[in-house]
């Protein structure tokens, strides 16, 4: 039988967007056995990073521009999901934003 663990859910302070498109959910292991955990606000325009170690939850970015190449305006719109990628051993943060755009973010 499947139960949920104690402590969980978690709360996360995020802002709620009335549109209902604000999902965005990315986890990446490190090799300590963190978890980083990135979440979108769409409604306050940013992507909260948190740092996860065994049931500790600690905010450790919040993230509200583009970095690298992008197109237009650096600081993020309307962000509503996020993927980590590993690109020549980096750890990399990705953002759809404005629902029409990709974009860098760490």
């Amino acid at each position: 039988m499947l139960s949920v663990a104690s402590g969980y859910p978690m709360p996360l302070p995020v802002g709620d967007d009335p549109s209902g498109a604000e999902s965005g959910l990315a986890v990446a292991a490190q090799a300590d056995g963190t978890l980083l955990l990135a979440v979108t606000d769409a409604a306050k325009g940013r992507i909260v990073e948190y740092a996860l170690r065994g049931t500790a939850l600690n905010e450790v970015a919040v993230l509200t521009k583009a970095v690298g190449t992008y197109a237009g305006d650096p600081q993020l719109i309307k962000p509503t999901d996020v993927a980590y990628a590993v690109q020549k051993g980096k750890l990399q943060l990705y953002a759809v934003d404005g629902l029409d755009r990709l974009v860098r973010v760490r």
